[in-house]
């Protein structure tokens, strides 16, 4: 069931729905709440319409120009036009559940499932691609410096592939499950295997630059310091060329670590 509110401004979802975070382009902002999808003006806050999704939602919307992309709990993705939401939406059955927003990088979308594939499809055409099939589930979203997406598993390899082609540029062996998603900041990729250990990669070859055992998590990297944290609660300043530990900050109990990849 579409509604279509015009210039209505108002409430999006009701309480006590679960909810999952936005998704945005250059003038859209999508939100999921219980089981639809709601589509905002981006500028000035007006609901374009709503739509009734598939089944059970697990994440929030990922925008392409185009299309406002959906996982659901099947591991089914549905993608809705934005311009015209009585359009059919496109749909896909991946093998095995997803429970990650999937990740748009300009013309590709891709997603991963627990069955440990990765799936790449167009963004503004949907059709699949190519899938990528590690040996263990894959439980982060990937990142992605274009032309390249950078896939992280639980068999303890992070994934290099032309996001284009699905060729695999390189892989890396943390030796360890990863369960953390990875980052890249500039030139560098930054991992975290469950080690712990942080490892710090070239982007563009793969080839190791440093590892610091008893890093849990990446947060940021800035012009020469790497931030962290352990699984004891201390945020870690890592000098960013060595990976050696320069500074210790115990924080409060409960802290999660956020990953800020921009700068």
């Amino acid at each position: 069931r579409i509604i279509n509110l015009g210039s209505i401004a108002g409430e999006v979802g009701k309480p006590g729905y679960p909810a999952f975070g936005p998704g945005a382009n250059a003038d859209f902002l999508g939100v999921v709440s219980g089981s639809k999808l709601y589509l905002l003006n981006r500028h000035d806050g007006r609901l374009e319409w709503v739509r009734q999704l598939g089944s059970a939602p697990s994440s929030g919307p990922a925008l392409s120009d185009e299309y406002a992309f959906v996982a659901l709990v099947t591991g089914r993705i549905e993608g809705y036009k934005l311009d015209d939401p009585t359009v059919q939406p496109w749909y896909y059955q991946s093998k095995g559940r997803t429970f990650l927003r999937p990740t748009t990088t300009g013309k590709i979308v891709s997603w991963p499932t627990t069955a440990g594939y990765l799936y790449a499809s167009r963004a503004n055409d949907p059709g699949v691609l190519y899938r990528l099939e590690t040996n263990a589930d894959i439980i982060t979203s990937p990142a992605a410096m274009p032309p390249y997406l950078y896939i992280a598993s639980q068999d303890g390899y992070l994934y290099c592939l032309d996001e284009n082609t699905g060729d695999e540029a390189w892989r890396y062996s943390t030796g360890y499950a990863i369960d953390s998603s990875p980052a890249i900041v500039g030139d560098q990729a930054f991992v975290a295997s469950s080690e712990p250990a942080l490892h710090a990669l070239d982007a563009k070859t793969g080839a190791e630059q440093w590892t610091t055992p008893g890093v849990s998590h990446f947060a940021a990297r800035g012009k020469q310091r790497v931030y962290a944290s352990d699984r004891f609660g201390n945020l870690l300043v890592l000098d960013a060329k060595t990976g050696n530990p320069v500074g210790r900050l115990s924080v409060s109990e409960g802290a999660s670590t956020l990953v800020n990849d921009q700068t």
